[in-house]
């Protein structure tokens, strides 16, 4: 660290911790974004948004990365798990296969729920994760739990599948078990996920902290903070839409991937 050279930037000081920084340990990113060549016709409809989602939160797609390149660790996941085909032999690599299943499950959930307009409301057999602590759980009074939620108290969740993670009842239930069966996620595959992917919930939503935004002619700079595990490409992407941060070689997440399978690849 100590050897970077950026310009506006200088390390005062870089010594190494007791303790090693391991995974779920970061609270969070703060961003500093400048987007050119806007139409200055925007600007208000772009407050307007930013204010909108400062209200209701970002949506906590996981981004086009998490899959890999064009979504072939999807492919690869899909073709071990679901197909029976060979494990890879590098533990490292089967973690991030598992992952991109579960990721793809929970944007498929998270997706739908946008679609019906119940993003951010509470439904018969919610899992609600609190904000404050993180601690999840089963709905039971949902006009003062939908009261909490305005608030930004607790947040509706969405599923990251395994083996020993919590199943929702009521309309949660069966809409999340309809997208586990479209993936191929059978009680056997669940299981076969073991330590690699013991399941657990993610919520449906990420707090935009501290949004700010400043405007000259084309240009746009936008400040923000995140939690870990929220993607700044969210951001924009409510704000501006696809275009702004993917490539024609990429999709939305709102979009499911499109799994080749093994049949696939061989014709």
């Amino acid at each position: 660290a100590s050897a970077l050279e950026l310009e506006d930037l200088q390390v005062l000081e870089a010594r190494r911790h007791r303790h090693k920084l391991r995974p779920g340990k970061l609270r969070g990113n703060r961003f500093s974004l400048v987007v050119r060549e806007v139409d200055p016709a925007e600007h208000e409809g772009l407050r307007a948004r930013l204010d909108q989602v400062a209200r209701r939160g970002v949506p906590a797609f996981f981004g086009s990365q998490r899959f890999g390149w064009q979504g072939k660790n999807l492919d690869k996941a899909h073709r071990w798990l679901v197909e029976g085909g060979r494990a890879p032999r590098d533990r490292f690599e089967r973690k991030m296969l598992v992952s991109s299943l579960q990721s793809e499950a929970f944007n498929r959930v998270l997706a739908r729920r946008l679609q019906a307009g119940t993003f951010v409301t509470v439904l018969e057999g919610d899992l609600l994760r609190r904000e404050d602590s993180g601690g999840v759980f089963a709905s039971e009074n949902p006009a003062e739990e939908q009261r909490r939620v305005d608030a930004f108290e607790i947040s509706p969740t969405g599923p990251l599948p395994g083996p020993k993670s919590w199943v929702p009842d009521g309309e949660v239930g069966a809409l999340e078990r309809a997208v586990t069966e479209e993936l191929g996620l059978t009680e056997e595959v669940l299981d076969r996920l073991g330590k690699l992917g013991p399941g657990s919930r993610r919520p449906l939503r990420w707090q935009l902290g501290e949004p700010s935004m400043e405007v000259a002619e084309d240009r746009v700079e936008l400040r923000f903070s995140l939690p870990a595990g929220a993607y700044a490409t969210e951001v924009l992407r409510e704000l501006f839409a696809d275009g702004l941060v993917e490539g024609p070689a990429e999709r939305s997440p709102e979009e499911p991937n499109e799994i080749e399978t093994e049949a696939d690849a061989e014709a």
